[in-house]
C-alpha cells in the first residue's frame, strides 16, 4: 500500500514516466492478490470453526465464497464435499447418546446435501423409531 502511494505521488510530478506507471500497476496487482489470499485464508479458518461448532450451512457458504474467488481451491472443495459425512457422523454420535430428536434433525440436514443417500434415510428411520 505504501509503494502504491509513493508511485502515485511520483506520477503526479512525472505523469509520462512509463516505468512509474508499470511499477504502480505491479504494486496494485500484488496488493489485490494479497487481499484475495488473506480473504481466502480467513474464510477457510471461519469454515473450520463453523464445522467445529456444527454450523453446517455457514461452513458451506464460506467454502462457496472461497470457490468463487478461487474455483480450484482444494481445501474448499474437500471441505465442502466432507460436510454431509460430518453431519452423519455427528448424528450417529447423538444416537449413541440417545439424543434422538437432535440426531433426527442432523440426518435431515445431511439429506439436504445427499437427498438420495439410502444409508442416511435408513439411519433417519431408525432414529425416528427410537424417539
Amino acid at each position: 500500500a505504501k509503494a502504491i502511494e509513493l508511485y502515485k505521488k511520483a506520477l503526479e510530478q512525472f505523469s509520462d514516466n512509463e516505468e512509474f506507471k508499470q511499477k504502480l500497476s505491479e504494486a496494485e496487482t500484488n496488493l489485490s492478490k494479497q487481499k484475495k489470499a488473506n480473504t481466502i485464508k480467513y474464510l477457510l479458518s471461519q469454515a473450520k470453526s463453523d464445522i467445529n461448532n456444527y454450523r453446517w450451512s455457514s461452513a458451506v457458504e464460506r467454502y462457496n465464497r472461497v470457490l468463487r474467488l478461487e474455483p480450484r481451491n482444494s481445501t474448499a472443495l474437500r471441505g465442502k464435499k466432507s460436510i454431509p459425512d460430518l453431519i452423519v457422523k455427528h448424528a450417529d454420535d447423538l444416537v449413541k447418546q440417545r439424543k434422538y430428536y437432535q440426531a433426527i434433525q442432523q440426518y435431515k440436514e445431511a439429506l439436504k446435501y445427499k437427498p438420495n443417500d439410502t444409508l442416511i434415510k435408513i439411519k433417519l428411520t431408525k432414529a425416528e423409531s427410537q424417539k
